[in-house]
């Protein structure tokens, strides 16, 4: 999709920072809420998507 939130000449760098900025963090922090809640298979699955990510 075309939104115009990145460039499209080809920045690779910003969409990279964009992703490591919204996508990663927020599934590592839900890891641990997940692991505080004691919902096991949640911070597991969290924590292999967000470290798979990285």
């Amino acid at each position: 999709m075309q939104l115009g939130w990145l460039p499209t000449s080809g920045d690779h760098v910003s969409m990279i920072v964009t992703a490591f900025a919204f996508a990663f963090p927020p599934q590592l922090l839900v890891c641990v809420f997940g692991f505080i809640g004691r919902n096991i298979v949640v911070g597991t699955a969290m924590g292999i998507l967000g470290a798979r990510d990285c």
